[in-house]
């Protein structure tokens, strides 16, 4: 399972803030470490059936990124980060009011 461990810890590595927010937000530490007991047992189920560790870590690697390819794993990381970026900027770029129904307000 040292294939698995090593996929999710660069999976981990590659997102930016990914593991700070392991450290700070429990949700996504819970999701994480729920992700990565599915993968390990996927991984044991794998190896049960004789599935050599190569073709285990690219059957690891294409749940967490959708690719097997390592270079495609990092262009989709890559683009990924992108569009986070440009969601961010846009909302940044928006007033930060939240509307008050009429009404509402005595």
């Amino acid at each position: 399972m040292t294939g698995v461990r090593d996929e999710i810890d660069r999976y981990l590595q590659r997102m930016p803030h990914a593991r700070e927010a392991m450290l700070k937000d429990p949700q996504y530490h819970w999701q994480i470490q729920w992700a990565r007991r599915n993968l390990e047992l996927m991984d044991l189920a794998l190896d049960n059936e004789g599935v050599p560790e190569d073709v285990r870590v690219r059957v690891i690697r294409t749940v967490l990124y959708g690719t097997a390819d390592e270079a495609e794993a990092l262009r989709r990381i890559d683009q990924t980060q992108r569009r986070m970026q440009e969601v961010r900027l846009d909302f940044m770029s928006r007033p930060q009011v939240i509307p008050i129904p009429d009404g509402l307000l005595p």
